[in-house]
């Protein structure tokens, strides 16, 4: 584990590479102590040297200076943790940076982990995001002029006198989906190790959707299962009756996630809570 990440000349140059992305991470001493958890000293030095675009092993070769073999190694165990995702094609694998929100903070959620203190790292992640009285995460990610995720209405609830053309469906997302799989909610699952429960009784595993390129990527590396599109929407089924809703990214074409949300538990809905009604 990456206990040993507390340096300054280890972490800020990390923290710098993160805050490139359109969402940053505010740079706090709870944050230092997240991001010591799933980093190693060695790993933050690599992050810390990524391009902003996807990267070939030449190319990161040449940006660390390690050599290929062993930087091919370190990358490979950066991948299960979900601090960098590998995607090939062709004959070519490139890397990229997860970033902290949306990125390798949900990740270290979407599955079990044995290899990180969770209790710990649920609780160091619900003060970051949610204890502090500035709210500088909260302005940080849901002030944007073009919020990150969009909610998606049920059909049922559309009246047949509205004036909407067109709606999007979390159905129709699914069945023009080319790969789909269904995995942990990161938010549900850090909650139970704060001890805290689903007011709703919404289930924690096989209900968070990802589809595409990056529903592979988290397959392969143990984040997510493949599902088939109609057990994907029978999982949507399952969350329209418990009224969970469903967010997904704020981009045209191609989602990567459709999330099942609850109010009690999910940390976009809360951010409405916390006075960012644009936020999704």
């Amino acid at each position: 584990m990456g206990h040993h990440l507390d340096t300054k000349n280890s972490i800020v140059p990390l923290i710098d590479r993160l805050n490139k992305y359109p969402v940053g991470l505010p740079d706090n001493e709870t944050l230092r102590q997240i991001l010591a958890l799933p980093f190693t000293e060695e790993e933050a030095f690599i992050a810390s040297r990524f391009p902003l675009e996807e990267a070939t092993i030449k190319e990161l070769v040449r940006a660390t200076g390690w050599e290929k073999e062993q930087l091919e190694a370190r990358l490979d165990k950066m991948a299960d943790k979900g601090l960098v995702m590998d995607v090939t094609y062709g004959d070519k694998t490139f890397y990229l940076l997860m970033p902290g929100l949306i990125g390798f903070f949900e990740l270290t959620f979407m599955k079990q982990r044995q290899d990180l203190p969770v209790a710990e790292l649920a609780q160091l992640m619900h003060d970051y995001l949610l204890g502090d009285p500035e709210q500088e995460m909260g302005r940080e990610f849901f002030s944007s002029k073009t919020p990150l995720t969009r909610s998606l209405v049920y059909e049922q609830h559309i009246p047949v006198s509205s004036n909407v053309a067109t709606y999007e469906s979390a159905r129709e997302i699914i069945k023009n989906a080319d790969y789909g799989a269904i995995g942990i909610c990161y938010c549900r699952h850090k909650k139970e190790h704060l001890h805290q429960t689903c007011d709703k009784n919404a289930p924690t595993e096989e209900i968070c959707i990802s589809l595409g390129t990056a529903a592979k990527f988290m397959v392969r590396r143990g984040f997510a299962e493949e599902r088939s599109r109609e057990e994907l929407i029978g999982v949507l089924t399952k969350a329209r009756d418990l009224n969970l809703t469903h967010i997904t990214d704020n981009i045209r074409y191609k989602p990567s996630f459709i999330c099942n949300c609850c109010s009690c538990c999910c940390e976009l809905l809360g951010g409405i809570n916390q006075g960012f009604p644009m936020g999704i």
